[in-house]
């Protein structure tokens, strides 16, 4: 076989490649459409969600007209994605929510499946990339010695000229191609993103609840004695129900009496600060290499730099009446911090309630919270061997104590 023939088997090759390649990114543009779609969808739940929040503020209009515009903005977003649904849009409220539920979930789901088959497709051209550019500089290498025998014939030259312009060609499309298909996955990456804190949030169940929330069943008058600022009021006020649209106005006759004696509960929130010994704080490990024996690697646990975590949450406290500006109180209460995880604190400790109408509270005394450790099949300055381990070390939440501050503000004096 000559050379020539050689040379042009081998880009018949090299074209094939380049063919299962370009196969591949079709394969993806047109999951990506689909992902597309899916995510478009969920970020336009959240303006309904949005639209929503104002017209349950819009105390101008009446009830009816109210119900009127949020069923309007519902329907304007079922009505995109009548493929969806098993049926035609609802005409009444309890049908639409159901309808933007079944949407939702469609559109969520969709969204991951389409993300994991963008990822695959995504390694699987990153895959064939090495390959083809071994392949066209080992042609252009060929190219190149032939182009250099001496006493070479004009057409010979221009023949190998012609299929080295062919390969150079091949070798930008696909490097071309490359490199937006890896800039096309940055984004899907950081849409995905999207919809896991969408996810997170719960956001699907809260427009759907929101949603809910909008009836015309808005006002009940009650004749009400409650206790406030550790004072007996006695009141007569226009109240409205826990789903009304807009607050009532409220009217009273008050008669205030400042209590003394008797057990008392009040409510409070705020700013805490917690802390502890190391193991307080979750920990995190890492797989080192040994220096002596390169086929195994070590769990090492990482500094732990974290001396204090912040928090918000709320308190119960507990009293017996003073009726002075400082009132001693027990105290118990949650609050949430929130970092690369979102952590549940439990608190318990003595209080000072400070004041008598604005009143600050500061606290003092024992957090229970868990704490990631690692799991217990493995410990720390365990050899694995590198063939067999972990892309990443599992780690279990235990609990543990530590303290806290807080100063908050009482929410129901």
């Amino acid at each position: 076989m000559s050379i020539g023939q050689e040379l042009q088997n081998e880009i018949q090759s090299l074209t094939e490649k380049q063919t299962e390649f370009s196969d591949n990114l079709t394969l993806f543009s047109s999951n990506l459409e689909e992902y597309k779609i899916a995510v478009e969808a969920i970020k336009l739940s959240l303006k309904l969600k949005s639209m929503l929040g104002t017209i349950s503020q819009d105390c101008s209009s009446d009830i009816p007209s109210i119900l009127a515009n949020a069923n309007t903005e519902v329907k304007t977003f079922v009505t995109k994605y009548l493929n969806v649904l098993p049926a035609p849009v609802g005409t009444n409220q309890s049908i639409l929510r159901g309808q933007v539920k079944i949407i939702l979930e469609y559109y969520l789901t969709q969204a991951s499946l389409k993300y994991k088959t963008l990822k695959d497709l995504h390694d699987k051209i990153d895959d064939l990339f090495p390959e083809l550019q071994v392949n066209i500089d080992q042609l252009l290498t060929k190219i190149q010695k032939q182009s250099q025998i001496v006493g070479l014939s004009a057409k010979n030259r221009a023949d190998l000229e012609a299929k080295k312009l062919i390969v150079n060609k091949i070798s930008r499309t696909i490097k071309r191609d490359l490199k937006k298909e890896n800039d096309i996955m940055k984004s899907v990456e950081e849409a995905y993103r999207f919809i896991e804190i969408y996810i997170a949030s719960n956001e699907a169940s809260n427009i759907f609840n929101q949603y809910g929330l909008f009836t015309d069943k808005n006002y009940v008058i009650i004749s009400a004695e409650i206790i406030e600022k550790d004072e007996l009021l006695f009141d007569v006020i226009l109240q409205s129900k826990a789903d009304a649209v807009c607050p009532a106005q409220t009217i009273h006759l008050p008669i205030k009496v400042r209590s003394k004696g008797g057990f008392k509960i009040d409510f409070s929130s705020g700013l805490f600060l917690n802390f502890g010994k190391n193991d307080f704080f979750d920990q995190t490990y890492r797989l080192d290499n040994l220096d002596s024996d390169p086929n195994n690697l070590q769990i090492v646990k990482n500094n732990n730099r974290n001396k204090v975590l912040p928090s918000l949450g709320a308190l119960l406290h507990g009293y017996i009446r003073t009726g002075g500006d400082l009132q001693p109180a027990i105290s118990l209460g949650v609050s949430l911090s929130a970092g690369e995880t979102s952590r549940l604190n439990y608190h318990l400790g003595p209080s000072l309630i400070i004041g008598k109408d604005q009143r600050l509270i500061a606290s003092f005394g024992w957090t229970l919270a868990q704490s990631a450790i690692l799991d217990g099949k493995y410990v720390e300055g365990q050899v694995l061997p590198k063939a067999t381990a972990p892309q990443t070390l599992e780690t279990t939440s235990y609990y543990r104590w530590g303290n806290f501050l807080s100063l908050n503000y009482n929410l129901s004096r």
